[in-house]
């Protein structure tokens, strides 16, 4: 029996789950821990039940019945972003608040109407703001200006005036952005930290500011410090969402999104941080579908209008961007902020022409507003016009010398200025003078390999040059890619211009690494980018990319798309894409390139090259991802991912990874005839049903789904830790399925865990585990270590060989294989080996000597003499490469001077 009374729980558990209704769902994100002061205030024994309600309000703390008068209501619904609330009408609510909800639903006009005979430091600011939104800078500034006196004459000791007031001057920070920015700074930090430390306006206006300056860390600081204070503040929850916009943080993004809705579901501050994470997502059409409701109740709401105007653009209707920003102007005449939201979601999409061009319109609107200038400038240095870059964040620095990310940028590029050339026919390649050099002229004759085979697999070529830049160490890297440092990885392509990591130790950098493979895989990018006019997707970039590398797939990437496929979680086309920009998982991010490779190989080999370069011509044509498909290869995206399914479970069959039958199903089955396991066998499935059990209880009663639909569910694996037979189980498995890979390696394991020189019968299962499971690297290396340890060179070379093709950042089966091919003779392949060592660790000296040593070998006296000059600015303290380098120009002039002869 197995176990009766566990079944017979297991039974009632699922008629108690039957009979549960499902939890209401819950936030999905939360705000910091409130103050202790702000519970404390609350419950003063001396507040009224008015004050004590007003007080509510205001933290975001308060209960219906708080909101129990038209001020009260209006100021909660202002707070929770319900701007379309029925309060706005009713005369009785506060006038400001009235204003305020017209200004936050675009109702411009009809806000400064409602302010015309109203004088409050709140009042002048929000038609302020109003006017600058309808691009009557001069007006605004005009009114700013009166508050800013006041400011500045008066002492305000009312912090909820004095913040109002400071935010007003803020204003004057659009145009003249380093105008009292240091002040306003202070003077926010003394409202919220002398006047009154529980006044969260101060800290949301902080972060407004800091935002605005690229200044993130600090915003996020001052958006908690919000938050904390009143965990209800629309304001806080969207410019969060902003910053995880920025960070391409698109799970974040969606925890922040859930969070507002839990607030107030009906604030368009929710459509438009989903719309602008759409839009980096490159998503137009579904951004469109975020900002419907939002312009469904709010027909002239200037962000939605922007960023609908910018879905027009990155779906390439460009008659439907013009025709969007026509109607913008109407209600907004000489207004530049939809055409800098146009040209900035351009510009993150790298189609840098289009972006110009609404970018330059922004600028000659509005000489003095930084925001379109910065991202002119950042996208000038992305695209390689370093002058044109220089003059522009030159420019801005003068504008707005508090940006950090100009800061950072104008400082690299002010240094780059500085760097040196080496050029080849299609490429440039800049470095920090000095022992770079080495390595930037070491690249130039490979680099046209890679140009020809890439070109010629694309059946395209750039139309200019490709700079290749050449950064110190990972800061300088991350800043020359996105401005700010922090950046994790090596090399990166945006677009004409591929910046890379020198590879060298140290700590601030990343170390050595085979940078000819690196640069096929960012050139392939250069070249798909330029082939589809910038708008190819994640997927096939990334694909196209790992592809061209022409490596062996390694033993992680084969073991991430086993398991994906074994469990059901290959990704489809589009959760591919979002897995590039930010995955939920920590390996999703691997799966994502491993099985971009893995779908490109698939559609190579069902539908051939020219069906590559159909996906590329139809993502050149404006078709996105859901419908290149169709387009390229005449099946549905759907379709496709099942034809991709049943080949990839061919493929993870040939790699020995998906044996028939199972470990696990060989190992459940041996348990249940064999005396000795049998018991273990009952207990661990007892224990499967109670697991399933728990699983069922909690999963129907935090979601909504069906009972049924979790009755038909499979039963959790059974735990089979701690389970480990005799050899002879595995030797009788082994008896009846020869070729078993997990047999062969449980056995060949044993047979090789002592080192040195191994039996035959140890070598015969290595071997078998080879052949049968490809992707595994374990027999290879154990047995390149038996060769070696034998002085058996020509059998090591074979398994060093597999080994090295896929080190990406090791050279040390690469100087066993030099090794190698010296003691046999074959001077050619350790000399071509030893090349490639100097490749992955150009500084490296020893490398070096060995490399010139195997040159000098093979009769190759001037590459040795190549080698010899790179050590001496290498080591120029060395005196023995100095002595090498006269023998060798000796030697080289007697050999001249024999040929003379």
């Amino acid at each position: 029996m197995l176990g009766l009374p566990r079944i017979r729980r297991f039974l009632r558990m699922l008629a108690l789950v039957a009979a549960l209704t499902p939890a209401a769902h819950g936030q999905s994100s939360t705000a910091p821990p409130m103050p202790p002061e702000v519970r404390r205030a609350l419950d003063a024994p001396y507040l009224t039940d008015d004050e004590r309600a007003d007080l509510a309000v205001f933290h975001g703390l308060d209960r219906p019945s708080d909101r129990n008068s038209p001020a009260r209501i209006a100021a909660a619904a202002i707070i929770r972003g319900d701007y379309g609330h029925a309060i706005f009408d009713d005369a009785q609510a506060p006038i400001e608040d009235r204003a305020e909800a017209r200004l936050r639903r675009g109702e411009l006009r009809a806000c400064c109407d409602l302010l015309v005979s109203v004088s409050t430091i709140r009042a002048r600011r929000i038609r302020a703001e109003a006017l600058l939104r309808l691009g009557d800078v001069t007006a605004a500034h005009d009114v700013v200006e009166s508050i800013a006196e006041a400011l500045d004459s008066q002492q305000l000791d009312d912090v909820a005036r004095f913040t109002e007031a400071v935010r007003a001057t803020t204003l004057r920070l659009t145009d003249d952005p380093a105008r009292d920015y240091q002040r306003i700074i202070d003077r926010l930090d003394f409202a919220h930290q002398q006047m009154d430390r529980l006044h969260w306006p101060a800290y949301l206006v902080e972060a407004e500011v800091l935002f605005g300056k690229h200044q993130v860390e600090a915003a996020t600081e001052a958006l908690h410090g919000a938050l904390s204070r009143n965990p209800r503040l629309m304001d806080a929850w969207y410019l969060l969402g902003r910053i995880a916009v920025d960070q391409y943080d698109v799970q974040r993004v969606a925890r922040i999104a859930s969070a507002m809705r839990s607030i107030e579901p009906n604030s368009p501050q929710i459509g438009l941080l989903e719309a602008e994470m759409l839009l980096r997502q490159d998503d137009p059409a579904v951004a469109r579908d975020a900002l419907a409701p939002v312009l469904a109740r709010f027909p002239t709401h200037r962000g939605a209008l922007a960023l609908h105007a910018a879905c027009d653009a990155l779906s390439f209707d460009w008659d439907g961007t013009d025709a969007a920003l026509a109607r913008f102007d109407k209600l907004s005449p000489t207004s530049a902020q939809a055409y800098y939201v146009v040209g900035r979601h351009l510009a993150d999409a790298r189609q840098y022409a289009a972006a110009a061009r609404y970018l330059d319109e922004a600028i000659a609107r509005r000489p003095n507003w930084p925001d379109p200038q910065v991202v002119q400038g950042l996208m000038a240095m992305q695209s390689g016009q370093d002058d044109a870059a220089l003059a522009s964040l030159q420019r801005i620095r003068e504008i707005d010398p508090f940006d950090r990310r100009v800061a950072n940028s104008l400082h690299l590029i002010e240094t780059l200025t500085n760097y040196e050339t080496a050029q080849s026919e299609h490429f440039i390649v800049r470095y920090q003078p000095g022992v770079d050099g080495i390595l930037a002229q070491e690249m130039l004759s490979p680099l046209e390999e890679i140009h020809d085979d890439v070109c010629s697999a694309m059946q395209h070529e750039p139309s200019r040059k490709t700079l290749i830049e050449l950064m110190p160490d990972r800061e300088w890297f991350a800043v020359r890619v996105t401005g700010m440092p922090g950046l994790h990885t090596i090399a990166a392509c945006t677009g004409p211009v591929i910046a890379m990591q020198t590879p060298r130790r140290g700590p601030r950098s990343d170390g050595p690494y085979d940078w000819m493979r690196v640069l096929r895989h960012e050139y392939t990018h250069t070249v798909t980018l330029s082939q589809t006019a910038n708008r190819i997707p994640h997927w096939l970039t990334e694909g196209l990319a790992v592809h061209m590398e022409s490596a062996p797939r390694g033993s992680d990437a084969a073991h991430l798309l086993t398991h994906a496929h074994r469990t059901g979680t290959l990704f489809t086309l589009d959760e591919m894409n979002e897995a590039f920009i930010h995955p939920r998982r920590a390996t999703d991010r691997a799966q994502a390139y491993a099985q971009a490779q893995w779908t490109i190989q698939y559609v190579i080999e069902a539908f051939g090259q020219e069906a590559v370069i159909a996906l590329l011509d139809a993502h050149h044509d404006g078709l996105h991802t859901r419908d290149a498909a169709p387009a390229a290869l005449g099946i549905s995206q759907e379709e496709l991912a099942t034809r991709f399914q049943a080949w990839a479970a061919m493929r993870v069959k040939e790699w020995g990874m998906a044996p028939q039958p199972s470990l696990r199903e060989l190992t459940i089955e041996h348990m249940r005839v064999s005396e000795q396991y049998r018991e273990q066998y009952v207990r661990r499935r007892e224990v499967q049903l109670d697991v399933a059990g728990r699983r069922l209880m909690r999963d129907i009663t935090s979601t909504n789904r069906p009972d049924k639909d979790y009755l038909r569910r499979p039963l959790p694996p059974m735990d089979l830790s701690g389970i480990d037979f005799d050899d002879a189980v595995y030797a009788a498995w082994l008896d009846r399925y020869p070729d078993h890979p997990d047999a062969l390696a449980h056995l060949a394991r044993k047979a090789a865990s002592k080192p040195g020189p191994l039996d035959d019968a140890a070598v015969e299962l290595l071997r078998r585990l080879a052949d049968a499971r490809s992707v595994d690297p374990f027999p290879h290396q154990r047995l390149a270590e038996h060769h070696l340890a034998l002085g058996q060179y020509a059998h090591a070379i074979e398994h060093l060989a597999y080994l090295d093709a896929r080190a990406v950042y090791r050279t040390t089966y690469g100087e066993h294989l030099v090794r190698c091919h010296r003691k046999l003779g074959d001077l050619t392949q350790a000399q071509t080996q030893a090349e490639r060592l100097v490749r992955i660790d150009p500084f490296n000296a020893g490398l070096r000597e060995l490399a010139a040593a195997v040159a000098l070998q093979a009769g190759d006296d001037q590459r040795a003499l190549h080698h010899v000059e790179a050590l001496i600015r290498i080591e120029p303290d060395r005196a023995r490469h100095e002595k090498r380098l006269k023998a060798l120009q000796a030697r080289l002039a007697a050999s001249t001077d024999d040929e003379d002869e």
